[in-house]
């Protein structure tokens, strides 16, 4: 009896002993022939190799451990394809199935047991097939780090909420792409957790409250729930003070639509995408001061109903604001913002057909990208003349299908632009001057005014104003426009630089092309020399220095003199006898090639002797119906003393060399002379009846410039080595 007992105790202690330890084990349940690594019959349970393991594998669920003191991966070939249930125990701090092959082979988690937990991250990362059946919880009491452990496990949605996480630091993508699951987990103690960046991000059914959780610690929000389509639950009472960064936060969130009016974001520094295509969002952000915010790119991009005021908010950290209310209908008065640390506006208002606020105030002075700013901003029609432009490098689409933009812009200072390409296409109502830009650095200007309706007059303005620069080689311009004025311009660009325009052409009926730009368009320097020794006509003649002008149809062109009697020489009075003459058109234009003959020349009868004149001339088109260049700079005639009525002046008498008493000399009054040729260059042939006579010229001073004694009736005198001008001669005993 006593030996029957003893036996009895120990079977009956071993008994209890096999029940504790089994729920001590880590079980779960693999299907050997999903897609893995291993062969069909087999699984590999994965380790992390910087972890230390020591841990026994009981393969077939029998209580009995088949495999002892394994440090790490363990493979096992179960023979037949199925579906096996495998425990573990002793030192396994971490399951690791990142990259393992074996993601798809694991079924569930049913029972976590005793095993303490060093991480989870990326524990059950991409195992799709993965439930948690087990109805105990992981200790998770040494784990700080939770990143990405359910990443796209699709069939987890098993209740969690009674894990302790409290110690949790990093839930970074936690339940990302987990597209099922969607359990209550409100009560978790997240007041360690410092991030929670894409923590639901495409959790595509996840719409549980979380509005208890203690967030006070979390400094990265980014991504959280980006593209969480359900989601809509109250966040308001989270204390978000210490995030700095929310970029992408509600991306794609296309459900959410709450309030946040209380939040302190003032520690945020990027926005940028956070409520990207958040299609319903259009909460409450009033009370917001993203003082901190360097980064606002897109934040409400595609945001397709949100709408509401923001105007107050305190953004002169922000530096980049491209796409911000790109395809929203926000149209909110934020004129009072503060950009002075802004440097893109890149397709900020990009297809919002809503907004027409002042902004006219901002401070862009530090701006280098405007490219596309109000690009199909179809309602958008504010004053932006005050914009401090001058660090700007990128313009192109910039207006482009802004349907009613219609400013003046003619004060920016556009000489960093380098880019204008498309900046005005398609802006149906935009027709002002801009030709006084500077676009010396501009190297594509191309479809800049395709479609628009930019005046002619207009785009003669640019074609002037651009011309007159040291422009790049080699530009782009398509203008949806035709040019008159502007004419000579764009030949300057397209000959003279190389640039290719495609415009609508020279305009038909222009009636004329000509050069109104240049302050002094003519050169009197060579006018006022008598023709053919008549005193009382003067022949004038000046130039064109700038490029010549051409045109390609029947234009009109005439020029004009202007001349003023302002002194008698011999009283010494003053007179004032303006008349003003016009040139006859057969003088001016030319028929199938340059506009003007250069150089003109015009003689005027009538002179009047011993008068002081002064002399202006300008050109102009259509007969005085166009624009003109300005007069010329005046010159100045001083008419000698001839004769009124015929316009002959006679040289006084000369005096002797030597002599001082005036005498003069006998001047042969009725011999006959005759000259040839006249006028003449190199030489003269004098024939007369008197022989020894003695010939003396005279230049129009009434100096004497030469004599020449007569040998025989007939003699020819040199004049190679005098100056050009007219001479006067006398023949005398």
């Amino acid at each position: 009896m006593r030996l029957s007992f003893k036996l009895l105790i120990c079977c009956t202690m071993f008994t209890v002993q096999i029940k504790a330890s089994l729920t001590d084990h880590f079980v779960t349940t693999w299907k050997t022939d999903n897609q893995g690594n291993s062969s069909n019959t087999s699984i590999t349970i994965p380790t992390k190799p910087s972890e230390t393991y020591n841990y026994d594998v009981d393969w077939d669920n029998d209580g009995i451990f088949d495999e002892l003191g394994i440090t790490g991966d363990a493979t096992h070939d179960f023979g037949v394809a199925g579906t096996y249930t495998v425990r573990i125990q002793g030192l396994f701090p971490r399951i690791y199935f990142a990259s393992s092959g074996e993601q798809k082979k694991i079924l569930s988690v049913d029972q976590w047991g005793t095993n303490t937990w060093n991480s989870f991250a990326l524990a059950f990362y991409t195992c799709e097939n993965l439930e948690i059946l087990a109805t105990d919880s992981p200790d998770l009491s040494q784990l700080t780090d939770m990143s990405f452990a359910f990443y796209s496990c699709l069939a987890l949605n098993q209740s969690l909420a009674n894990w302790d996480v409290s110690n949790v630091q990093d839930m970074q993508g936690t339940f990302s792409n987990a597209r099922g699951f969607n359990q209550d987990i409100s009560a978790w103690d997240v007041s360690s957790v410092t991030n929670m960046s894409e923590m639901f991000r495409t959790a595509d059914t996840f719409n549980m409250p979380l509005n208890n959780w203690d967030v006070s610690n979390v400094e990265d929000m980014s991504y959280m729930f980006m593209q969480a389509p359900v989601f809509d639950q109250p966040l308001n009472t989270w204390s978000v003070s210490n995030v700095n960064d929310m970029k992408f936060m509600f991306y794609g969130a296309s459900n959410f639509n709450r309030p946040l009016v209380d939040w302190d974001v003032s520690n945020v520094t990027d926005m940028s995408l956070m409520f990207f295509f958040a299609i319903s969002f259009n909460g409450d952000l009033a009370n917001w001061s993203p003082s901190s915010v360097t980064n606002m790119e897109k934040m409400f991009s595609n945001a397709s109903s949100f709408n509401s005021p923001i105007g107050d908010w305190d953004v002169s950290n922000v530096e980049d604001f491209s796409y911000m209310f790109e395809k929203t209908p926000f149209n909110q008065p934020i004129g009072s913002w503060n950009l002075g640390s802004a440097t893109s506006l890149r397709n900020m208002f990009l297809f919002n057909t809503d907004f027409n606020q002042n902004v006219g105030s901002w401070d862009v002075s530090g701006v280098v990208n405007m490219a596309g700013t109000f690009r199909n901003a179809r309602s958008f029609d504010q004053d932006l003349s005050a914009w401090d432009v001058s660090l700007v490098k990128r313009m192109e689409n910039m207006f482009r299908n802004s349907d009613v933009f219609n400013q003046d812009l003619s004060s920016w200072n556009t000489v960093k632009v380098e880019n204008m390409s498309g900046m005005f296409r398609q802006a149906l109502a935009f027709d002002q001057n801009v030709g006084s830009w500077n676009i010396e650095k501009v190297s594509n200007c191309s479809g800049m005014f395709l479609d628009s309706e930019l005046s002619d007059s207009n785009y003669d303005s640019l074609l002037i104003g651009w011309s007159t620069q040291n422009v790049k080689q080699g530009v782009s311009l398509s203008v949806n426009s035709s040019y008159c004025y502007g004419y000579q311009g764009r030949s300057i660009l397209v000959e003279d630089n190389g640039w290719v325009i495609l415009d609508n052409g020279l305009k038909q009926d222009c009636g004329f092309i000509c050069p109104v730009s240049d302050s002094a368009p003519v050169d009197l320097s060579k006018s006022f020399q008598p023709v053919n020794g008549v005193y009382d006509r003067v022949q004038l003649k000046w130039y064109k220095s700038s490029p010549q002008v051409k045109y390609q149809v029947a234009d009109s062109a005439a020029c004009e003199i202007r001349y003023t009697a302002v002194k008698d020489l011999i009283t010494n009075t003053q007179i004032q006898d303006q008349v003003t003459y016009y040139i006859p058109r057969s003088k001016v234009f030319k028929t199938n090639g340059p506009l003007f003959k250069w150089p003109l020349k015009y003689t005027r009868q009538g002179m009047l002797p011993n008068t002081r004149y002064q002399w202006a001339v300008r050109c102009f088109c259509d007969f005085g119906d166009g624009l003109s260049s300005d007069w010329s700079a005046t010159k100045q005639l001083d008419t000698p003393d001839f004769d009124p009525v015929t316009g002959i002046f006679t040289p006084p008498g000369i005096q002797e060399e030597g002599s001082k008493d005036g005498s003069k000399a006998n001047v042969l009054e009725d011999q006959a002379i005759h000259i040839y040729p006249n006028p003449a260059s190199e030489w003269i042939s004098i024939r007369t009846n008197s022989i020894n006579s003695m010939v003396e010229i005279f230049d129009s001073r009434s100096k004497s410039v030469r004599r020449i004694q007569l040998s025989s009736s007939k003699e020819v005198i040199r004049l190679d080595d005098m100056a050009p001008g007219i001479y006067f001669l006398r023949l005398s005993t």
